[in-house]
């Protein structure tokens, strides 16, 4: 029997769906691409995808191709809980939220001795946060230089 999965997809009702989640998670359906499936599921579906592929880098998926797919909240969820393990994953940055950044610079601030490369935030970054972080950075620029001895010549 042949058949185009991919022309059935519009027409598929969520069961229909997860019936192809579940084949691809258990490896029984190979003739679809994510890239096909993933705008026509339900944001749980793309989370248990996710999660998946997240849990077995071995299949060779990045997980990057669901980052435009997901939720705006499990995103940030994502973003915030990879920051928290000390990583900032720039494929990810294009689709974090602003209130979720401002959480970042927030606790970035707080932490002013945090080594952790912030740059590659910036382009993300609204006038607020990058104003608050250069305040930050000179408070604290200032502040090391007042507690270094003098130079005596």
């Amino acid at each position: 029997m042949t058949m185009n999965l991919a022309s059935m997809l519009p027409f598929l009702d969520e069961e229909g769906l997860q019936i192809l989640v579940d084949g691809l998670i258990d490896g029984s359906l190979t003739d679809i691409s994510l890239g096909e499936i993933l705008h026509f599921l339900e944001d749980e579906q793309i989370k248990e995808l996710y999660n998946h592929y997240a849990a077995h880098p071995e299949k060779g998926v990045s997980t990057t191709i669901f980052f435009p797919f997901m939720d705006d909240d499990d995103v940030d969820k994502e973003f915030l809980k990879q920051f928290a393990a000390g990583k900032i994953n720039n494929e990810i940055l294009p689709f974090v939220s602003d209130e979720a950044l401002h959480s970042i610079v927030e606790q970035y601030v707080a932490n002013p001795d945090w080594n952790l490369d912030i740059d590659d935030l910036y382009p993300f970054l609204d006038d607020d946060d990058l104003t608050l972080l250069l305040k930050a950075y000179l408070k604290h620029k200032s502040s090391a230089n007042a507690t270094k001895p003098a130079d005596k010549d």
